[in-house]
């Protein structure tokens, strides 16, 4: 004959109970957090249920977040699936990390270990099918109804730069003209490698861009890699010469634009110093995929 036990009954706690079971916020090393029944607080306010977390659970979500980037592809639209083979591939992490599509043409990288996480940010410029990848670090005011690009950091030629001044420093000071150098390329460094500089430098697109400088009188016309939309119009990028504003033309009442070449043949060399700008900025992109082909594309053979 079998005895039974009666055994007390468990009581399954609500969510509230969840919520507030007294203590303070506390991470777990499942990566739950604990909250206590002072760190999060219910009332409605105009008809809308409000929840509100303390100090304490803010700083536990944010430090859970240290290691977070938010990246975007500068001026060409990616699925998540095609995203995340290409940071495989460029990215080379030694950790996994989460990817996440937040909005906006937005994604939310976070990393497990901060070597991954330094280095990402620090070796600008990536580029994925020819287009920038943007990369910033993560911050609680992050919206991304609200994430403007207004700098990026890109790669710059100089070609026709006399051989006299392949000298790092010499060319980090040319670089200057553009803003902080960050990167100059390894081989162009020495003048070794298809006569022109290669500078990782910040680019400002809420302004016109550099289209030509002058070192010691000489006209140096400034080439931009993986910058595909730049107006020949304004010298901004984010358009074409075809729909630029400055072009824009009232008749009748309505807008036109006034038909130009996306993309015109690049002017005779002497005519270049009557065009303010001109096609010559952009890196022509049978010559850019060679380049890249080598493997400079994602700023490993640069030196800081």
């Amino acid at each position: 004959m079998t005895e039974t036990q009666n055994h007390p009954q468990v009581k399954i706690p609500s969510f509230k109970d969840k919520l507030l079971n007294g203590g303070s916020a506390t991470s777990e090393e499942d990566g739950d957090i604990t909250l206590g029944k002072d760190d999060v607080s219910f009332e409605v306010n105009d008809g809308i249920p409000s929840i509100t977390f303390s100090s304490q659970v803010l700083s536990v979500l944010d430090k859970k977040m240290g290691f977070s980037v938010v990246i975007k592809l500068l001026g060409r639209k990616i699925s998540y699936r095609q995203l995340r083979m290409q940071l495989q591939l460029i990215w080379r992490p030694l950790r996994l990390f989460q990817l996440n599509d937040v909005d906006d043409e937005c994604f939310l990288v976070k990393f497990s270990n901060e070597e991954d996480f330094q280095r990402i940010l620090t070796t600008d410029p990536w580029v994925i099918y020819g287009h920038y990848l943007t990369v910033q670090p993560w911050t609680p005011s992050f919206k991304p109804q609200e994430h403007v690009i207004n700098h990026v950091i890109g790669w710059v030629r100089l070609p026709g730069l006399p051989a006299r001044y392949y000298h790092k420093s010499i060319i980090r000071s040319i670089g200057g003209v553009f803003s902080n150098v960050l990167k100059v390329d390894y081989n162009t460094d020495f003048g070794d490698r298809r006569k022109f500089a290669r500078l990782a430098v910040s680019i400002d697109l809420t302004k016109p861009l550099i289209s030509k400088i002058k070192v010691d009188g000489k006209i140096i016309y400034v080439e931009y890699e993986s910058l595909p939309m730049i107006c020949f119009q304004g010298g901004r990028y984010g358009h074409t010469e075809e729909r630029c504003p400055e072009r824009l033309v009232m008749q009748d009442g309505a807008a036109q634009l006034q038909r130009q070449p996306e993309v015109a043949p690049p002017p005779p060399f002497d005519a270049r110093a009557k065009s303010k700008y001109g096609s010559w900025m952009k890196v022509p992109p049978r010559y850019k995929k060679r380049y890249e082909r080598s493997g400079l594309k994602r700023g490993g053979f640069c030196v800081m």
